[in-house]
């Protein structure tokens, strides 16, 4: 008998390793001084849900939140503890300490409450329930429990488990209200949020950057006037909306207990059902939003936007894999708490804008291209959002955005039919010899400016190597010289600028951190590409900084420039500066 019960102890401990998304460490409480490592995970009693440490689409920050048990990252997660404070290694330990607050403590950083405002007369203990529910929960002296005095569907992120409330206490002034998030990587709240009608009528509201986006309609004979889609599963779900002195809410449930079901808040502004299929592992969805679906282009970003003097509508912004060429033609929006979303308004109200993406490899910040950038098309490359001309209601081709009136263009007069016969001829030969002329000039202009950069890149390496390196060799050693770092060199050293790289931003542009194949560390300061700093006046601000160095200052290694990129490399702090011990962290 002891053999098998050891042969059993064996086999399992095996599985616990084979699997990637199994645990041997899973607690079903969690009591007052006990702790949760980044391995360990706090289950439900049935183990529907699962309480732990995760790195949502594989980024290098961790966060502690809630998923379904037996479905890992589909989705990554439900509810997030943490979602404006990433822990960036996995470092983190959930502790449940004597005062009763639940606290996550990780390597280089202050301790983040989850509970904050929290009064304990007595005994707790945190416990997940079977719906999704982090409780935190009074245990009398006899060990039953008591009320609950925290939970985590007081707070929820971007999605609608059954149970939860979506609404306002009026009596405490508590708010549940969804926040989409900012990325698939970043679960802070990105620019939807939705919630109910503050004032007098009984609808939902979702917000865009605290705009009203769109509404529901009033609650009526159990359903939205204006939604109908979210009631479509009336066999699956019962909803109600209550609105008394006390509170303001809408909730909705399952019929049968073994549904699994979920909405979400995406960060595109959709409101989405999901309801797990009998297969266990695939969601049917519904989705519900203002902004209608073009059949003809269903990869196109859907968000209802206004009119502008530019864009009728017609217009979609359609992600294609590729680069465009054109660098001096590209602006950057370099804030982090902007959404693809926000990039998506900003390129719809700027007539000049044909494209964007996000500009952090977390999904965040923003690129743009003007008008005369060419798209070259690469499997190899991330996607862009590029403009075009979408289709009519009828499903045909709209010519330039615009639609004309039918009953006009059938009306065939015969002088048009006469003027259109003559002028072809002279018009053609026109065309053609204004074409050869644009192009020609064309040509002459893109050689000239790639002679006057090539030009200027000759003036700064013969300015640092002349210059600024006499001046440096007349009082320091040769090891002090200011150098020329290749562009391919920089990128290679910085993972191609990537978010995980970055130290801080200011004024000037961002500081990355880089590792030449030397082993050499460094600090890269990327020049804003909107400061209006020319090579002139670049080269001024390296001879001025070089001739600065000193024991005690930061050293400045050397300089790249490609194209508009302005680049200052100096060398790596890895004990940050003096002022942080003499004034301390802020």
């Amino acid at each position: 008998m002891a053999k098998l019960r050891n042969l059993m102890l064996f086999l399992f401990s095996c599985l616990c390793i084979e699997s990637p998304y199994s645990s041997c460490e899973e607690i079903y409480s969690l009591k007052q001084g006990q702790q949760m490592r980044d391995e360990e995970h706090l289950l439900s009693e049935n183990g529907i849900f699962k309480l732990g440490f995760f790195n949502p689409s594989y980024s290098s920050d961790y966060y502690l939140g809630i998923w379904y048990s037996k479905l890992p990252k589909n989705p990554e997660s439900v509810w997030v503890a943490n979602p404006n404070y990433p822990i960036y290694e996995s470092s983190g330990v959930l502790t449940l300490d004597n005062e009763g607050l639940l606290k996550i403590t990780h390597n280089g950083g202050q301790p983040i409450v989850i509970n904050p405002n929290q009064t304990v007369l007595s005994n707790v203990t945190a416990t997940l329930l079977d719906y999704g529910n982090l409780v935190l929960t009074e245990v009398y002296s006899n060990g039953r429990a008591g009320r609950v005095l925290w939970q985590s569907f007081d707070h929820p992120t971007n999605t609608l488990l059954p149970g939860m409330k979506l609404g306002l206490n009026l009596k405490t002034g508590q708010s549940w209200a969804l926040n989409s998030w900012l990325s698939s990587q970043v679960p802070a709240p990105g620019a939807f949020r939705l919630g109910v009608d503050r004032g007098s009528a009984d609808q939902l509201i979702l917000w865009q950057r605290g705009d009203v986006y769109w509404t529901s309609g009033v609650w009526s004979n159990g359903g939205f006037q204006m939604a109908p889609d979210l009631k479509r599963s009336l066999d699956v779900h019962e909803f109600r909306f209550v609105s008394n002195e006390d509170e303001k809410y809408f909730s909705y449930n399952v019929k049968n207990k073994s549904t699994i079901s979920r909405w979400e808040l995406n960060s595109w502004g959709q409101i989405v059902q999901f309801t797990l299929d009998v297969d266990g592992t695939t969601w049917t969805n519904t989705t519900t939003s203002p902004c209608k679906f073009n059949v003809n282009y269903p990869n196109a970003v859907c968000i209802e936007q206004n009119h502008t003097e530019c864009r009728n509508g017609s217009e979609l912004l359609v992600p294609k894999k590729g680069y465009y060429k054109e660098t001096k033609l590209k602006y950057f929006h370099y804030n982090s708490s902007l959404a693809l979303s926000d990039c998506y308004h900003s390129c719809w109200n700027n007539c000049s804008c044909i494209a964007y993406k996000n500009h952090f490899d977390n999904g965040t910040g923003c690129e743009f291209w003007n008008k005369d950038a060419n798209f070259i098309g690469n499997e190899n490359f991330p996607a862009i959002y590029i403009l075009e001309l979408g289709n009519n209601k009828e499903g045909t081709p709209t010519e330039g955005g615009t639609r004309e009136d039918s009953a006009g263009s059938t009306k065939e007069l015969w002088w048009i039919w006469c003027i259109v016969a003559i002028t072809p001829g002279p018009v053609i030969l026109l065309l053609g010899y204004l074409c050869y002329r644009r192009r020609k000039l064309g040509l002459l202009q893109q050689d000239e400016g790639e002679t006057s950069q090539d030009k200027g890149l000759l003036e700064l390496r013969s300015h640092i190597f002349n210059k600024v390196n006499d001046n440096i060799k007349r009082d320091r050693k040769k090891g002090n010289e200011v150098q020329l770092f290749s562009f391919p060199e920089i990128l290679a050293a910085t993972n191609h600028f990537s978010f995980s790289n970055k130290l801080g931003e200011g004024g000037f542009g961002p500081v990355y951190k880089g590792l030449l194949q030397d082993g050499q560390q460094l600090a890269v300061k990327r020049l804003a590409r909107d400061s209006g700093q020319g090579l002139k006046e670049f080269m001024n601000e390296i001879t001025l900084i070089a001739e600065l160095q000193h024991v005690n200052l930061v050293r400045l290694l050397g300089c790249c420039v490609h194209e508009e990129e302005k680049m200052l490399i100096y060398e790596y702090m890895p004990n940050k500066s003096l002022d942080s011990f003499i004034f301390g962290l802020l």
